[in-house]
Formats: C-alpha cells, structure tokens, sequence
C-alpha cells in the first residue's frame, strides 16, 4: 500500500498546527512533518510515497512567491503542491498553476473549503477556489487553464459544494448534517441552483456535474 508523507511548510507555528490536526483528521496514518521554511526540507519524495506539500505564504514575504514556487516544484517534482496564501486575490494564481503546483487556497477559507482541497490534490484532481475562477485577472485571461470548464462560473463555493451531493443523490437531511446547516438552507440552495444551472430535476443536476468534473479534470491534470 503507498504511503502518504504531508510537508507543511509555514513561518507560523499556529498555522502549522492547525493544518497538523487536520489532515491527521483526514488521514491517520500520514507521515505528518513541519518546517519553518523550505530549505529546511530534505529530499524526501519517493515513488513509493505520495507526498503532499503544502506552502504557507504572507503579505510580508521578501521571497516573490512566484520563485519560491519554481524552487518547490524543482526541488520536489514528484510531489502535490498546495499554495496557502495569506492573500485571497493573488494576480499570479493561474500562473502558479502553470508552473506545477496543484492546489491553491486563501487562509481566510474555511474548514470544509480546505477539506475539500485537500482531498481533491490527493485523488490527483487540481483545485481553485470560485471567487479566483469568477475573478477577472485580465492579464492571465488567456493562460487560465480553468476558464469556461465548471458550472461554479456561476455557482458560489457552497452552492457548487451542495449541488456536488445533490448530484450524487445524497438527500437534503444528510448534506444539512454534513455541512452542519439546516435542511431548510439546503432547499434553498437547492433553488437558487437549478435556477442558475438552468436543470428542472436531479438527474440533469448530476449528469451535469459528473460531466463538469470529468472535464474539470481533463482540462488541467
């Protein structure tokens, strides 16, 4: 059975921390190590070894981001790399894309949008949150590998999270529990999607999802 060896790369101890608990939460038997900066990181990646290295970036950095990325993705190349920016309107997302790494998130996300993240870079897909893909970087437009692939160009991250279940046929009482919302909440997403997805029924909604994520998926791995 591969094993799974997570790097979390952060100035910050708190920050490290809580990323810690998490993906232990999500994957019990990962090696789990911390580093304050990447120099600090041996060669560690094997083929034996799904690594998953998760760069914690800040405002205050005096490394360009985009260089240190380059020097991840060199140092690292068989490894996931998740960008977890303390900025939440990079201009330079698509680009960090385009150089290799695999995930990229704002700190100020919440949980179930980081599990989600997370488990996506594992299963090998690549993940981006909405408000980037809706955002109008116009000077990396044209090099945007997600462009015009996703129903979430209209839907916000819940509704897209919730329209995700609602196509794999999970009931609106279990999505409530899962997303810890109330059922009353999930048909009014409910709504609000069918609406802006333009689908009449269920079915429609899955088949629409299940073909978004295959191109999803095809477009950008």
């Amino acid at each position: 059975m591969r094993t799974m060896t997570i790097i979390l790369v952060d100035k910050q101890p708190i920050t490290r921390l809580g990323l810690r608990l998490l993906f232990r939460g999500l994957f019990k038997q990962a090696n789990i190590m911390e580093f304050e900066c990447l120099n600090q990181v041996k060669d560690l990646c094997s083929t034996t070894s799904q690594t998953i290295l998760v760069l914690g970036f800040y405002n205050s950095d005096k490394t360009p981001h985009i260089r240190y990325i380059i020097s991840a993705v060199q140092k690292f190349p068989l490894a996931s790399i998740i960008v977890y920016d303390d900025n939440s309107d990079d201009p330079l997302v698509f680009k960090y894309f385009q150089i290799g790494i695999s995930g990229y998130l704002a700190k100020q996300s919440s949980l179930h949008e980081l599990s989600y993240c997370i488990n996506d870079v594992v299963s090998g897909k690549k993940y981006i949150p909405v408000n980037i893909l809706l955002h109008d970087h116009k000077n990396d437009l044209k090099n945007n590998p997600f462009q015009r692939v996703i129903p979430s160009q209209k839907l916000s991250f819940q509704e897209y999270e919730i329209a995700t279940y609602l196509g794999k046929g999970m009931r609106n009482a279990w999505i409530a529990r899962k997303l810890q919302i109330k059922p009353t909440t999930v048909s009014y997403y409910k709504y609000k999607i069918f609406k802006k997805l333009n689908v009449s029924n269920i079915l429609k909604l899955g088949e629409l999802m299940e073909s978004d994520s295959y191109s999803y998926k095809e477009k950008i791995t």
